[in-house]
């Protein structure tokens, strides 16, 4: 090889050793950076999830607190059919009574 080809080989061999170098280094910052990424997301997913637990616990307050209230609503509804069924047998039971005497005579 004439000596200007084996000093343009020489120079590329050089270019591509400096960059490889510079690839390796943003390699490296490229893991840095992705660790650093990573890190942040899993704060915030770890913020997501302390969110998320309180929602379920004010869900599960109102959950809680709904069932008290139909519990509640239903205990006065079946005071009412029990009323409502004492008024029909009080007003029936006497109709009755003078229907069958009256029958009887």
């Amino acid at each position: 090889m004439p000596q200007q080809q084996v000093s343009e080989v020489d120079v590329l061999r050089e270019t591509v050793r400096h960059n490889e170098k510079g690839i390796d280094a943003l390699t490296a910052d490229l893991k840095e950076f992705r660790k650093e990424v990573n890190g942040k997301f899993e704060r915030v997913d770890s913020k997501f999830d302390a969110i998320s637990d309180k929602f379920d616990a004010m869900n599960n307050k109102i959950e809680a607190s709904n069932k008290a209230v139909n519990d509640k609503f239903e205990a006065i509804n079946n005071k009412f059919i029990a009323l409502y069924t004492l008024i029909t047998f009080s007003i029936f039971v006497p109709i009755g009574i003078a229907v069958y005497q009256s029958m009887a005579h």
